[in-house]
């Protein structure tokens, strides 16, 4: 299921007038890989996950920006942070498969827009599953932490009309 990292970035940031910064981007395909996992079992970028300082990363988002000058515009800030933007004239979305473009939407506009609400976006990306599973600095299992989130569900749907598992939630509940 993988495809170029720059393609998704294209597909991406189509949705999006103008730039995203990195960091920004970086979630965006964090939670693309998650929804990819959740509907096929892999990932669709190839980036090994880690939990740093600022969240999910891997450096081939801005890498790839970078070594592919025609297809993006990368502005450096003062404050040290870069803008990533689409190069005027690019036409991302023949290059991506529909089902990525759906998973790509779906991400989109199940997720709090970073532009509008920057907090609630970064708190939606710190209660996914492999987050909330890591340690600082360490990897991001993105598969095996959202096939453990489904198995769970899955468990607790089975489970979630017998009198008997109610009950034992309710006194746990109480106690």
């Amino acid at each position: 299921m993988a495809i170029k990292l720059e393609n998704l970035l294209q597909a991406i940031l189509s949705h999006y007038e103008g730039n995203l910064d990195v960091s920004t981007l970086t979630k965006m395909v964090y939670l693309v890989d998650l929804e990819s996992v959740r509907r096929h079992g892999v990932q669709i970028s190839c980036i090994e996950w880690v939990r740093d300082n600022c969240g999910p990363f891997g450096s081939e988002v801005q890498n790839c920006a970078l070594q592919n000058p025609d297809l993006f515009d990368v502005k450096n800030e003062k404050n040290g942070d870069s803008l990533i933007g689409l190069k005027d004239g690019t036409s991302p979305l023949s290059t991506v498969s529909s089902d990525v473009l759906d998973i790509v939407k779906a991400v989109i506009s199940n997720t709090p827009n970073p532009r509008e609400n920057y907090r609630s976006f970064v708190d939606y990306v710190y209660k996914t599953a492999p987050m909330l599973l890591s340690t600082q600095n360490g990897p991001l299992d993105v598969v095996a932490s959202i096939l453990s989130e489904q198995e769970v569900d899955a468990f607790i749907h089975s489970v979630a009309d017998d009198e008997e598992w109610q009950a034992a939630m309710d006194y746990l509940a109480v106690n």
